[in-house]
């Protein structure tokens, strides 16, 4: 009983990571320059509780691009064989090798569970849904006419402009890191991005973004 009781207070804590004060720090920073970029003055910032649709819809894209970039970098590949939206940064990359070994640990991590908190910066409008609620809304989203009902849906509770927004767990170090964003505003609006920011004397500035997918 008492080995029971262990192993059900122990393994929640193993089952999926949680970002910590240095990550939402960069989070939201990214959510500013985000905001900056869209061209408005706030935007309600909705996000998904876990990265559990990007694993099961876009990993395989992720993957397949560092895989191109780990026969660049070993010279392998061309620098006109690699992905279009990464052949510039892949210099870079190719350059200060880290950003490799990171993005390999970000793809490691967005195959594990994570679960974000709201702890973003308070002058950001954020709100947490969980699996249920996001399911609510797009678990059965076949058809268009479908998503865009649900779409109508999800904009009338929350209120316009307002975003479906996924994070990935970063992959860092003292001065790199890099994590999947996603945003999403309708059944034809929306991208996927891997975010790389850069700590330049101890704070962290945006260095670039990259798509992965997009509608």
């Amino acid at each position: 009983m008492r080995l029971i009781l262990i192993l059900i207070i122990v393994f929640p804590c193993f089952a999926s990571a949680q970002a910590s004060k240095e990550n939402f720090i960069i989070y939201s920073k990214y959510l500013k320059e985000f905001t900056i970029k869209k061209k408005v003055e706030k935007i309600y910032f909705v996000v998904n509780e876990t990265t559990d649709f990007t694993k099961m819809n876009y990993l395989g894209d992720l993957n397949t691009s560092l895989e191109e970039l780990r026969l660049y970098v070993k010279n392998k590949k061309s620098l006109s064989d690699i992905y279009s939206e990464f052949r510039f940064f892949a210099i870079t990359i190719k350059k200060d090798t880290i950003w490799m070994q990171l993005l390999d640990e970000l793809a490691k991590k967005m195959n594990e569970g994570f679960v974000i908190e709201n702890n973003f910066s308070a002058d950001l409008n954020t709100i947490i849904i969980n699996k249920r609620t996001f399911n609510k809304y797009f678990k059965h989203s076949k058809s268009n006419k479908r998503i865009e009902k649900n779409w109508i849906r999800f904009h009338n509770t929350y209120k316009m402009p307002s975003a479906l927004i996924e994070f990935s767990d970063i992959a860092k170090d003292e001065k790199h890191a890099v994590f999947y964003f996603s945003n999403r505003c309708g059944g034809l609006c929306g991208d996927g991005n891997l975010i790389f920011f850069i700590n330049e004397n101890g704070e962290w500035k945006l260095l670039k973004e990259i798509p992965l997918w997009y509608n």
